[in-house]
């Protein structure tokens, strides 16, 4: 029979993995965010020409003096949206991994029981009850759940001929202060968790 103290371990160990790969996660977003804003505002005004080129998009932008042949401007585009992708695919990995930890807490309370985590709220001596940091890490989760998938979406379908896709994303790449702050207050929260061994 597993002891209360083994899935006291067992937990906090499992918490501590989450808080740490999700503030790791966060970092690494707020840094490819960064690296991608410039090479999006490159792409917005390529798909720009590319639109008022190929004559699909009215021409209700600034036609700008300097316009390139469309297959330079298609292949200007397309090297700057593989950066993005690229860029993309590393939090989509990364997020993937702390999703999968995750799942294995999940599963891990499943086995564990509702009944023994209430034991050991009710023992915890830390200022924050495990019941309420698993919920804290499921909120931050489920929103880098829906920022990623929003990440993925856009990038599906930002092509050159489909501005307005192109313009949406520059919304994902605007720093949501609100969060970032809820973030860092989670995160200090967290703290308090620490390995007993």
């Amino acid at each position: 029979m597993v002891s209360s103290e083994d899935y006291r371990e067992s937990l906090v160990k499992n918490l501590i993995t989450i808080r740490d790969s999700l503030k790791e996660y966060h970092q690494l977003f707020q840094s490819e965010i960064e690296i991608q804003r410039p090479i999006h505002d490159r792409l917005c005004v390529l798909a720009k020409r590319f639109c008022l080129l190929d004559r699909e998009e009215p021409t209700k932008h600034i036609l700008p003096s300097d316009i390139s042949p469309e297959d330079e401007i298609k292949a200007e585009y397309f090297e700057k949206f593989l950066l993005i992708r690229k860029s993309n695919a590393k939090l989509i990995q990364f997020h993937m991994m702390v999703a999968n930890n995750f799942k294995e807490l999940r599963q891990f309370l499943d086995e564990m029981g509702p009944d023994n985590l209430v034991l050991l709220d009710k023992a915890n001596i830390l200022q924050l009850p495990f019941s309420s940091c698993i919920e804290i890490l499921d909120d931050l989760i489920k929103y880098h759940i829906k920022l990623v998938s929003n990440v993925h979406f856009y990038t599906l379908c930002m092509q050159p001929e489909r501005l307005q896709y192109v313009e949406r994303y520059k919304k994902l790449l605007k720093p949501n202060v609100d969060f970032n702050e809820y973030f860092s207050q989670s995160m200090a929260k967290l703290h308090v968790l620490k390995k007993t061994k």
